[in-house]
């Protein structure tokens, strides 16, 4: 059964991001991901409950994936962060069972027989194949995915992002170059043939470079494990991988043929990343230092997973608000390694790096032995080519679930065959490997029914969120597209999912809109009670303190709207709504010499916006400095040459 969940999982994540989907349920990828890992844990559960009290066996990267779960756990409890944090995210709690379902993954892999390998690289394979193909269809035009104009010339396929499009169809290559040596049927070949050139596609459309990096690396690894075993000079071997690398090699030139003009905006995209003064790079850079900074803090425990949004949005660096978007709140350092010292100190990712060596310790022994066969030979190479791929990308972005379960249901399968262990308590492979009594480790028997109830434990709230997400999320799209009873929708969608900030604020705004229509104040009141409701479960929530701000001015409580703009900005200092709103206020109420600095603040970061220009200048006249108000005024039509009320004043200062 868990086999079966891990298989769905791998083969429909790609397909669950489809946009008919995605444009009427929401996200129905939460639910399929947490359906998945619900019945991993619960066939785990049933598994270890049915040991009797017989002592379970685990391989040493068991004992340390194992031992990185019970970490993060943790660190979880010992965060200095409260349990719910900035933009909606989930609580840490919630964060740490993204680990937990990772871990069920890994280790349904790591006990998997020969042929649930085979199905495993094959699910792989067409999930991944599948999204190549979206991908093509999607640049000539043919295709056209929910938010796929947000990336221009990038391919989106249907997983939302040109990002995890490349990390899918990259980690992905080296498994299926993988099937591709070791079949020999013509038909099977060819299907192979077929996937390879449509992963090639994808990985090409998406231009990240991290994962071309990454798939570059990975297939080279591939190769070279290939290469140190003497066996794999036999003739076919080498022309099967040759023949391999070439189609991919074809693909990806091909691609760049087929659409020139794509081609050339993606590489101006690739270009602009790798400059370290505006660029992608330069981003990265700084996020990484701030993070090392954050790290040094906490250094033992980390600050817990799912805080790194709200702990960021306070100490944002200004010249990361100059070179980027500075209404993105980033949850991530782009950069997994980092992410793991921040979210559970150091000792999080050394044990992350010890498993990662003992994958390679077992690997490079195998493919070095004389007695390995060629599938073990060639299904260790391939699996190391897939988990360094993804490692490489990761450490230049994301881990999300929609690649990371492949990757660490991959990991699971390379301890396996690599430490000679297919099938729950096999002995060890004929055909090479190592011998698991040298790396076993045997909990004691009082370790599994607590760890078999653990697991049942922790599959009741992913089954719960399962299902309460996407609920939510219907009950949202169905209060947006019918205004007539959006309300009653909304009210339902912020109690099964109430810390989500976009609901709370959705049904807010439907009671203004119902006090406006109807006359009625009584609506405000219910709409502030909205605002506050989501306050208390995100207190930081700068867009629903924003929205309760925005009410209270428009009920004239000033004094009530400027505390609450003022705590949003203890919180996020360059919080952009709240510092214009803010010196409006100010401004309107003659106090120009508060407004000035906020207004100051505020075009360091967006200093070609208008409005907040011609409020400074105004700020400047009040305040009787004519001459720095003119400058103001002429920067104004500079950006604005048609704007009006900037050159009537800009004459009457002149005169």
């Amino acid at each position: 059964m868990a086999e079966i969940a891990v298989l769905a999982a791998i083969l429909g994540l790609p397909l669950v991001y489809w946009p008919s989907l995605n444009d009427a349920y929401g996200v129905p990828k939460t639910a399929a991901l947490g359906a998945a890992v619900v019945v991993v844990l619960v066939a785990g559960f049933m598994r270890l409950a049915g040991t009797q009290g017989r002592r379970p066996r685990l391989l040493v990267p068991d004992a340390l994936a194992l031992g990185l779960l019970a970490w993060m756990a943790v660190a979880t409890i010992m965060s200095p962060w409260p349990a719910s944090s900035l933009m909606g995210i989930p609580p840490r709690f919630e964060g740490l069972l993204a680990f937990i379902g990772y871990a069920a993954f890994y280790f349904v892999g790591s006990r998997g027989s020969s042929s649930f390998h085979r199905l495993l690289a094959a699910s792989t394979s067409i999930g991944a194949s599948l999204a190549g193909l979206l991908a093509f269809l999607e640049t000539r035009g043919w295709f056209h995915p929910v938010g796929s104009g947000e990336f221009g010339a990038r391919a989106i396929s249907t997983l939302g992002n040109p990002v995890f499009l490349g990390a899918t169809t990259g980690l992905a290559l080296p498994v299926t170059v993988g099937l591709f040596v070791l079949e020999r049927r013509p038909q099977t070949r060819g299907l192979c043939a077929l996937a390879l050139v449509f992963e090639a596609t994808g990985l090409y459309y998406s231009f990240g470079r991290g994962a071309w990096l990454g798939t570059a690396v990975g297939l080279g690894v591939l190769t070279a494990g290939l290469a140190l075993n003497a066996r794999t000079r036999a003739r076919r071997i080498v022309a099967s991988t040759s023949a391999a690398l070439a189609l991919v090699v074809c693909a990806f030139a091909l691609s760049a043929v087929l659409l020139p003009s794509t081609t050339a905006t993606g590489i101006e995209h690739v270009a602009q990343g790798a400059d370290l003064r505006v660029g992608t790079g330069a981003t990265r850079i700084i996020m990484w230092r701030e993070t090392l900074d954050q790290i040094r803090t906490h250094p033992v425990f980390g600050q817990g997973p799912e805080t790194f949004l709200a702990r960021f949005a306070r100490v944002r660096p200004l010249r990361l608000l100059q070179i980027e978007d500075y209404l993105n709140y980033p949850d991530r350092p782009h950069n997994a390694w980092l992410y793991l010292a921040y979210a559970g100190g150091i000792p999080a990712l050394l044990l992350h790096l010890s498993f990662l060596a003992s994958l390679g310790y077992g690997t490079v022994k195998t493919i070095r032995s004389s007695r390995a066969g060629v599938f073990t030979l060639v299904a260790a190479s391939s699996l190391a080519g897939c988990v360094v791929a993804n490692e490489l990308q990761a450490f230049f972005g994301l881990s999300l679930p929609m690649y990371t379960s492949i990757a660490v249901a991959a990991q699971g399968s390379l301890a396996a065959v690599t430490f000679g262990r297919l099938g729950p308590s096999p002995p060890p492979l004929r055909s090479g490997g190592l011998d698991p009594r040298r790396v076993r480790f045997a909990p004691p028997r009082a370790f599994v029914l607590p760890a078999a109830f653990l697991m049942l434990i922790a599959a009741m709230p992913v089954a719960f969120d399962a299902v309460r997400r996407p609920w939510a999320d219907i009950s949202y799209v169905r209060g947006m597209k019918d205004p007539s009873d959006d309300v009653s929708h909304l009210r339902r969608a912020t109690t099964l999912s109430p810390r989500d900030a976009s609901y709370a604020i959705a049904l807010g705004l439907a009671y203004e809109k119902l006090a406006a229509d109807q006359g009625d104040p009584a609506f405000l009141d219910k709409a502030e009670q909205a605002y506050r409701d989501g306050q208390s479960r995100m207190p930081t929530h700068p867009d629903l303190r924003n929205s309760l701000a925005s009410l209270e001015r428009r009920r004239g409580e000033l004094d009530a709207a400027v505390g609450t703009y003022q705590a949003i900005l203890l919180d996020d200092p360059y919080n952009a709504s709240a510092l214009y709103n803010l010196a409006a206020i100010f401004e309107q109420n003659s106090r120009a010499g508060e407004a000035t600095p906020l207004l100051e603040r505020f075009l360091s970061f967006a200093p070609d916006d208008v409005q907040a220009r011609v409020l400074l200048a105004k700020s400047y006249e009040d305040l009787g400095d004519l001459t720095t108000a003119r400058e103001a005024y002429t920067r104004v039509l500079a950006l604005d040459p048609a704007n009006t009320g900037a050159r009537e004043a800009l004459d009457r200062l002149t005169r």
